[in-house]
């Protein structure tokens, strides 16, 4: 077995998952805002855009916050 095979390939799929989460996952709470609350906000880049930066400084936050008790 030549495991650096598989160690690349593992790292190539990490790369991948990580990249279609970051695409996908800010479509996926425009979809599941709009559908819980009928918002009606249009899939657009700037709306994607900006859902990404709060997702990302929502996670910072939590971040630091969880970092600082102890």
């Amino acid at each position: 077995m030549n495991f650096d095979k598989f160690t690349g390939l593992g790292i190539i799929a990490g790369v991948i998952l990580v990249v279609a989460l970051v695409i996908l996952g800010p479509l996926a709470v425009i979809w599941a805002l709009n559908t819980l609350f009928g918002l009606g906000i249009a899939y657009t880049f700037w709306t994607w855009l900006a859902v990404l930066v709060l997702s990302g400084t929502i996670s910072s936050s939590r971040v630091s916050s969880t970092k600082t008790r102890g």
